[in-house]
């Protein structure tokens, strides 16, 4: 088996089935998948049985009548039953769709009417009170929901029918069983423990929420069945039915309207950008990447799923967010990325951590930093640093900041990745100080993600990079942001149509505003659109939240804040007419003072906004607001004359407001 990997032109024009089959094949014995064992540890799978449990799982899943073409939804935690059940739908010719477990029902139910799926696989008993009602033969849109760790006594029987196998379905042999999960090499990168993901045994009595909705299926039933199902000829036959122009999966992304939209990445357009990034990474092959960011955004899908099948690397499942440093200082990973909230947060434990040494270790620590920042300095500029530069980092590398990045689990990270909103210069600063810069792209769902990056070879802090191979970036007259390229991608439509973007010429609108530098660096300076983007990367619409404050007729108007923030807050103004109604219903007397401040009127809000959060998800959530005194309108600058919000006026006037709802 070699070890030596180019991976930046993959030969051909090749499909994800292909990349996994070559990865099987050549390096089988290599580190594939690993998530946390019941001990704590680490359990593993290497390619190639990663490869044959993907084959199982394809022909179970095609047992219970997953067809070619069909789009199956997904609502799962970073963990190997997700990454599996998207690679097993990729080779069967179906569509997997992550959908965030943080989505409404009404957000759940608009992506499966839209996206015209008849199944779901899903976690557990959580995920049940959202995805159940869609099983309703009447008003639901889907047939069948598999579970992963069903409640006790759940009903997970088929239908009385049973599955019935796709036409090109893989079939086997009743004999064939799944191979037990070898041990993979007990290296830094692939922990010794091995052993298959833990799937939860479905009881064979109906009992509790699952029988309220029926048509549930179990995950471990769908793969015991794939197993006895699973013939290898029928398998390569049937993903080699596919082309690198069938859909990869359909990333649903909110626009300013609210209504989250399909866009369609193929699977050339995710082998096309994964190659372009790979020509600027400077990473070795099969390094080790930390999955924790859900798979329904386009940039965990491109790291922690197409890049590893690309680079043959090893992907380490972390279920939850807060267990990331953690697990950073097991694996020692040789990339990460985090959006600026979760650098903002490894920077405060790091911080802490600091503030703990002796002083003349503080003083050390400082020192080394000036010196790291002299040499980012040099880089930045293109610049050779001086032999005195060199031997002054290298030693500040090898006595104080190697040390640090060892505790912090940072020693072996040759690219530090943000994106999704601007980094705090605070956290770049800090940083650099002990020798890792964090390097800022720039991309979105429309374009298969990366667009822009920075990297070792050149790099602009501040900016978000120059442009990846094969995307050409311009900026418009009004200053919009516009990119053209293959990767740019189409949105789905209800009738399962997709719409190419992008104008006659290939040339897209993004809705940002930025610059480019006399080098090619692109600078994003403002959002043409409105769309709100938190510091933890997610996308709000602030239209859809403040429609829904607005649904209760006491609230008249809403704006909500929450750009480059950890979470939202709103200013609410009363609808004077309707609440001059509701108070004479109550009987609160006129002349008792502004209605604004009456316990009764706050109390009536307070239950508004609760119902308003009840129907939004947890990031489109309110967490704070302030109800004002008077009423907007253009009089007073707030509105415009057609009535639209002047944003810009109302966060300038009420910016004391905002932040001190931030600061409570």
């Amino acid at each position: 088996m070699s070890l030596t990997l180019r991976l930046s032109d993959p030969p051909g024009d090749p499909t994800l089935p292909a990349l996994m089959r070559r990865n099987a094949e050549e390096f089988g014995d290599l580190p594939a998948l690993s998530w946390r064992a019941p001990d704590g540890g680490w359990a593993s799978m290497n390619w190639a049985e990663t490869r044959r449990r993907v084959g199982e799982l394809a022909a179970g899943l095609a047992g219970l009548g997953v067809r070619r073409g069909e789009r199956v939804l997904m609502m799962m935690a970073n963990r190997p039953e997700h990454w599996l059940s998207d690679m097993a739908l990729v080779h069967l010719g179906a569509v997997p769709i992550s959908v965030y477990g943080t989505a409404s029902p009404e957000q759940i139910a608009h992506i499966a009417r839209h996206s015209g799926a008849r199944r779901a696989i899903v976690d557990g008993e959580r995920e049940l009170a959202r995805w159940g009602p869609l099983l309703d033969r009447t008003t639901g849109p889907l047939e069948r929901l598999v579970v992963v760790d069903p409640p006790p006594a759940a009903d997970t029987a088929p239908d009385a029918a049973g599955p019935q196998a796709a036409p090109d379905a893989p079939a086997t042999p009743a004999t064939a069983q799944a191979p037990a999960t070898a041990q993979a090499p007990a290296t830094a990168q692939a922990p010794a423990t091995a052993q298959a993901p833990a799937t939860a045994q479905a009881p064979a009595t109906a009992h509790g929420p699952v029988s309220a909705y029926g048509r549930v299926t179990a995950y471990a039933d769908v793969l015991a069945d794939g197993a006895r199902r699973f013939d290898p000829d029928a398998f390569e036959a049937c993903w080699r039915r596919g082309s690198p122009g069938d859909p990869a999966t359909v990333v649903y992304t909110s626009g300013t309207s609210g209504e989250p939209k399909g866009v369609v990445a193929t699977q050339r357009q995710v082998v096309v950008s994964g190659a372009s990034l790979d020509r600027k990474l400077g990473v070795a092959p099969h390094g080790a990447h930390i999955c924790y960011l859900p798979f329904a955004h386009i940039a965990e899908r491109m790291l922690g799923l197409y890049m590893p099948l690309l680079r043959v690397s090893h992907v380490y499942f972390c279920a939850d967010p807060g267990e990331v440093a953690q697990a950073v200082r097991e694996v020692r990973p040789e990339e990460f990325f985090g959006v600026p909230r979760v650098w903002e947060k490894l920077t405060v434990a790091a911080r802490g951590a600091l503030a703990g040494l002796p002083a003349e270790r503080q003083a050390a620590v400082r020192a080394a930093g000036e010196t790291a920042r002299a040499w980012v300095a040099a880089r930045e500029r293109g610049e050779e640093p001086t032999g005195a530069l060199v031997d002054a980092y290298a030693r500040a590398r090898r006595e104080v900041l190697d040390p640090l990045l060892a505790v912090l689990g940072f020693d072996r990270l040759t690219w530090a990745i943000s994106a999704a909103a601007p980094m705090p210069q605070d956290v770049v600063r800090f940083w650099t100080g002990l020798g890792v810069v964090i390097l800022d792209v720039w991309g979105m769902s429309e374009a298969t993600g990366v667009c822009t990056l920075n990297h070792h070879g050149g790099f602009r802090l501040g900016s978000v990079g120059s442009p990846i191979d094969r995307v050409e970036v311009r900026i418009a007259a009004d200053g919009e942001i516009e990119v053209r390229g293959e990767v740019v991608c189409g949105y789905l439509q209800e009738d399962g149509s997709v719409t190419r973007l992008g104008d006659a010429d290939g040339w897209f609108a993004t809705g940002d505003v930025g610059r480019l530098d006399a080098d090619g660096y692109l600078y994003v300076t403002d959002r043409k659109k409105e769309l709100i983007i938190t510091s933890t990367g997610k996308n709000v619409s602030p239209a859809l939240v403040e429609n829904t404050l607005k649904a209760h007729p006491l609230i008249g108007q809403a704006l909500v804040h929450g750009d480059r923030r950890s979470y939202l807050v709103a200013l609410l103004v009363l609808d004077p007419d309707a609440t001059a109604a509701w108070a004479a219903d109550q009987g609160i007397a006129a002349g008792t003072g502004p209605l604004p401040h009456h316990p009764a009127v706050q109390a009536e809000v307070e239950r508004a906004v609760a119902a308003a959060n009840n129907r939004l998800n947890r990031t489109e959530q309110v967490k704070r607001y302030r109800l004002l005194d008077r009423e907007w309108g253009p009089e007073t600058g707030e509105l415009t004359p057609s009535l639209k919000l002047r944003r810009h006026v109302i966060h300038a006037t009420y910016a004391q407001v905002i932040e001190e709802m931030y600061e409570v």
